[in-house]
């Protein structure tokens, strides 16, 4: 039985066109909190993806990391951070000094040292060993999320809140339960987030004072996937997919800006053919934990450092330099090395980051 063909011109209305597509969504990025690297990133990190930085040691990532959780917290009075500390490096200090420059700048007053503090109570700092430690950190986090507020209402609808055993106090993390079944549990709870709509657009609005943002920090992953990765490989690569899925599961549906740090390995190139991930020829580093590991992220960044001036490159590259090293200027390089969501690959922006955390801009 024949069926008469159908001309592919009568499938499409005449009252439709190339713009025809659903309207596009708008999503909110976090500003870094400097000028030059926020205009190469067109506008920050963006809410509901995931972002990795891979960095090397003394490249300004705890800095650029404190810069970025302080903007997030003075964003409104309904923004809150949670950081993963694998690394027991977190410095609160630190922290609070840069908190403490950003209320100045914005002239909030003389007391930007005890309102720094007030701000303090909005972070969260939980402290994980080893891999199935950093998955218990992020299942505490996702309860606490779905877990009735004073109102008696879930934040997001569809979730069944477990049962509250008694008020915690406020900057206490408790201690999880039933560790073994930890990973096996994420897999089922949490199936794999569909891949976003390629219409999908962001902007650079500033979220409403009702609506709770979250900024979700792990540092360092890679100090709790590596020993699970050398033990076995695949099923090394598995956990590590496994819980990076379930992980982009939470902050897609809480529209969380996750960001997490990576380290960084010496590059090694087998043949002259093989491409390097930096677009600076003379960065010999890729990021930690495969190749595998970035096509989970949403962005993934690359920090390193490079000579300042022409005269700081001949001494830097050289290989008899009469100039000691501490005289010779570096500055710290973000590049984007993948982004799933817009066309930023390649951008690179230079800062400098100083001992209070401020961070810098230095054009060329």
């Amino acid at each position: 039985m024949a069926i008469e063909a159908i001309l592919a011109s009568s499938l499409w209305s005449t009252d439709e066109g190339s713009d025809s597509f659903p309207p596009a969504v708008k999503k909110t990025r976090l500003s870094t909190g400097c000028a030059q690297i926020d205009e190469s990133l067109d506008g920050g990190f963006d809410y509901g993806s995931i972002s990795c930085i891979s960095s090397e040691a003394e490249s300004g990532g705890k800095e650029f990391s404190y810069s970025l959780i302080a903007t997030h917290l003075l964003l409104s009075s309904k923004s809150e951070a949670t950081i993963v500390d694998t690394t027991n490096s977190f410095d609160v200090r630190r922290l609070h000094k840069r908190l403490v420059s950003e209320l100045r700048e914005r002239s909030t007053g003389d007391d930007a040292k005890l309102e720094a503090m007030q701000v303090l109570e909005k972070v969260r700092i939980m402290k994980a060993f080893d891999f199935v430690g950093m998955t218990e950190c992020v299942a505490e986090f996702k309860e606490s999320l779905e877990t009735p507020d004073e109102t008696g209402s879930s934040q997001e609808p569809g979730f069944t809140p477990k049962e509250v055993k008694g008020p915690t106090p406020r900057g206490t993390v408790g201690d999880s339960e039933d560790e073994d079944d930890m990973l096996d549990d994420i897999a089922r709870e949490s199936p794999e987030a569909p891949p976003p709509s390629p219409h999908t657009t962001r902007s650079e609005e500033k979220p409403p004072e009702n609506v709770l943002q979250h900024l979700l920090v792990i540092d360092n992953i890679t100090y709790v996937a590596s020993p699970v990765i050398k033990n076995s490989h695949v099923q090394g690569q598995a956990l590590l997919a496994t819980f990076l899925r379930s992980l982009a599961h939470l902050t897609r549906t809480y529209d969380i800006c996750t960001l997490i740090h990576n380290a960084v390995m010496t590059y090694q190139p087998k043949s002259t053919t093989e491409p390097t991930p930096s677009i600076f020829s003379s960065c010999t580093l890729r990021p930690a934990l495969g190749k595998s590991f970035a096509y989970l992220l949403d962005t993934h960044l690359l920090l390193h450092r490079v000579p300042l001036t022409a005269a700081d490159a001949k001494s830097v590259y050289a290989a008899h330099s009469a100039i000691p090293k501490s005289s010779q200027k570096l500055v710290s390089v973000l590049e984007v090395l993948q982004d799933r969501h817009s066309d930023r690959v390649g951008h690179w922006s230079a800062f400098r980051a100083d001992a209070n955390g401020d961070v810098a801009g230095v054009s060329a």
